[in-house]
């Protein structure tokens, strides 16, 4: 935690918007500085301030309006001798009227309601996809971090194994001069080396590659450098336990909040078949005419619709259709995500399996290398032999320091698949 507190105190005291990141990180601090740097992350967050505009103006539905407005109008009076007085002053040739008129909206046949409801369901909906985008961002940078660290084990064993075969040249160098070794034997040892040197610029020119990979995820940021702190051994729950939690995922509860989106889309569209009542009131500030010492008025308007060309009932069946739509992506989203879970619990399983086996298959591949490193200097073998045994052994713990980086991934998608931030 005094971590982060000192991680994001660095980004906004020295740099208001760059990340300055630290030397060593773990993968959750990497997470954090990637949720904060990452461009989708800012990009849901403002489609979420967006929603809840959209529900802030949902409301004025049920509020009163008011205005202010003037008016003049010039007109040509036909002259008449027989105009009355009362029609002189409906025939004005000038009139001004000045207003303060108030509208409220009494009821509009549940359509208000319907959109309420479905702006609060879109705010809802706004804040799961943020949720999502921060389960895809740590996928991301899961991928990408495991990836370096990976690799640079990998370098490790490397440098291991080129720095054993270096020992072993020397030794032969010392065996070849007083003939208790063979040239072809030193000629071998030498080779060996330079392959081992070779396969270590390859992998360290990869390991470049997947620095810049993870780097690129936190714009601005200075070089990280993953260290693991997680456990080698993964303890995995039963598979109805993951199973039980896909409803979790961010994907499965937005595509509900659609469906009653579309349910409030459909009680909408039904409200253009009924009567609106509204309340309109005005009070006149200058009245010109024969109603100029009127100051105010009130009017209930009623409102039925008859028939608007079959538009109605037309929008009505398009929202029905479009909540059939979701509740068939629904079923093939369940469906996906429950392979989904399964597929990933069954790869962890594997992984465990293989990684006891590497394990075993490592320690009795040591064990067997060391045999032939003391048969060889007994003069019971030779150097092929021996090289071949040290090969072998170093291939297999590559091998099973890449399968548990691969299960560690592999476990982290298996908990982002049910919607969780392991």
């Amino acid at each position: 935690m005094l971590r982060q507190i000192f991680i994001f105190f660095l980004i906004f005291t020295f740099t208001g918007h760059a990340v300055f990141a630290s030397p060593h990180l773990s993968l959750s601090e990497t997470y954090l500085l990637a949720v904060k740097s990452l461009e989708s992350t800012k990009i849901s967050q403002t489609q979420l301030l967006q929603a809840e505009e959209v529900h802030s103006q949902a409301k004025a539905a049920f509020f009163p309006k008011l205005s202010a407005s003037t008016a003049y109008l010039k007109q040509d009076i036909p002259t008449s001798t027989s105009s009355t007085s009362t029609s002189s002053s409906f025939r004005q040739s000038s009139q001004t009227t000045s207003k303060i008129n108030l509208s409220q909206p009494l009821y509009q046949g549940g359509a208000e309601y319907a959109g309420y409801r479905k702006t609060k369901l879109s705010v809802k909906s706004a804040k799961i996809n943020n949720e999502n985008t921060r389960l895809s961002i740590y996928a991301q940078v899961a991928e990408a971090y495991l990836a370096v660290l990976s690799e640079k084990q990998d370098i490790k064993n490397l440098d291991q194994l080129t720095q054993n075969l270096y020992k072993r040249s020397k030794e032969i160098k010392s065996r070849t001069r007083i003939g208790q070794a063979r040239n072809s034997d030193l000629l071998s040892a030498q080779s060996q080396v330079r392959l081992a040197e070779a396969d270590m610029a390859k992998e360290e020119t990869r390991l470049s590659n997947l620095r810049k990979n993870l780097n690129a995820l936190i714009p601005g940021s200075q070089a990280i450098e993953p260290y693991d702190t997680s456990p080698t051994r993964i303890a995995i729950a039963p598979l109805n336990f993951w199973v039980s939690h896909i409803n979790n995922r961010p994907d499965i509860q937005a595509t509900r909040l659609t469906i009653e989106s579309s349910e409030q889309e459909i009680k909408l569209q039904k409200a253009g078949h009924m009567p609106t009542l509204g309340l309109e009131s005005n009070y006149y500030l200058e009245r010109d005419g024969v109603l100029a010492d009127s100051e105010w008025d009130v009017a209930i308007t009623l409102k039925l619709p008859i028939f608007a060309g079959g538009d109605v009932s037309s929008k009505t069946r398009q929202a029905t259709l479009e909540t059939s739509i979701q509740n068939l992506k629904l079923n093939k989203l369940y469906r996906e995500a429950l392979v989904e879970v399964e597929t990933y619990y069954q790869t962890v399983l594997g992984s465990i399996q293989q990684i006891n086996q590497l394990r075993e298959s490592a320690n009795l591949s040591e064990k067997s290398y060391k045999l032939y490193l003391k048969e060889y200097r007994t003069g019971l073998i030779g150097y092929l032999e021996v090289i071949q045994a040290e090969k072998n052994y170093w291939e297999i713990k590559r091998r099973l320091d890449r399968m548990l980086f691969e299960s560690k991934l592999d476990w982290i998608k298996l908990n982002l698949a049910i919607g969780k931030i392991p």
